[in-house]
């Protein structure tokens, strides 16, 4: 089952500034192995379901499961200031997405639309 991480208030993503956090993922026994995994995911657009920036995502420890996710100041400055959602997927080597992520994002600053 997915996890909830919401990126709102003092982590609120601000308009032209790189934006980056990391992940930790665990299960109920322990670390979480991403050996032969990917990652990827995305922000939507709540009120027309847009889709976009995708996050620059870097398993930084694949033993320990941990991802760094990363939007440069230029995709950052091209969001609106609606509001977001946000989902992680991992995918295992010839397996099927496992969403692991999602939450709701807010977007701040850079003047007004």
């Amino acid at each position: 089952m997915a996890g909830a991480y919401h990126l709102t208030g003092s982590r609120a993503i601000e308009r032209g500034a790189c934006y980056s956090y990391s992940m930790d993922l665990a299960s109920s026994t322990g670390e979480y192995s991403l050996a032969g995994y990917t990652v990827t995911g995305y922000l939507r657009r709540k009120w027309d379901g847009q889709i976009g920036p995708y996050w620059t995502p870097t398993i930084t420890s694949e033993a320990s499961g941990i991802v760094n996710l990363e939007l440069s100041a230029s995709e950052t400055a091209e969001l609106s200031r609606d509001f977001y959602q946000q989902e992680i997927f991992i995918y295992p080597s010839g397996g099927c997405p496992i969403r692991v992520l999602y939450g709701d994002v807010d977007v701040e600053g850079g003047g007004f639309e």
